[in-house]
């Protein structure tokens, strides 16, 4: 009886749970899927979410990238449209800008050459990883 999504329950549609039909039926075209809202910045899928049958983000994404069943089968940690990205939920925040630490520079006759050699190398792996 879980996960109704529109189209009756298993116990309804499903022939060994006891439902289904006994008559061929005309197939019908699905509604079609507006994908999930982008937004800026990032998103991580919550790594705390597991539905009731054991499956995380990851199963969303192989089996069911449209989030058709996207709010099945809560079991404590929110729904897949709640947790995962590809089913518009997830761990968004903005891409927070790198600052380096200022780097300060010798003042004349303060120290050795080696010093000012040593305060370079520092800046430059400081910022090696913005080039």
């Amino acid at each position: 009886n879980c996960c109704e999504a529109g189209s009756g329950t298993a116990n309804q549609a499903c022939c060994i749970c006891g439902g289904g039909i006994s008559e061929p039926v005309a197939p019908t075209t699905p509604a079609p899927v507006t994908p999930a809202p982008v937004t800026s910045g990032t998103c991580t899928n919550d790594p705390s979410f597991i539905d009731s049958f054991g499956d995380d983000c990851s199963w969303y994404e192989e089996n069911d990238p449209t989030c058709s069943i996207g709010n099945c089968c809560e079991a404590g940690s929110g729904t897949a449209n709640q947790a995962c990205c590809i089913c518009g939920g997830g761990i968004t925040g903005p891409v927070a800008p790198v600052t380096p630490p200022p780097v300060t520079s010798p003042t004349p006759g303060s120290g050795s050459l080696q010093d000012a050699i040593d305060l370079i190398n520092e800046a430059l792996e400081i910022l090696e990883p913005l080039a």
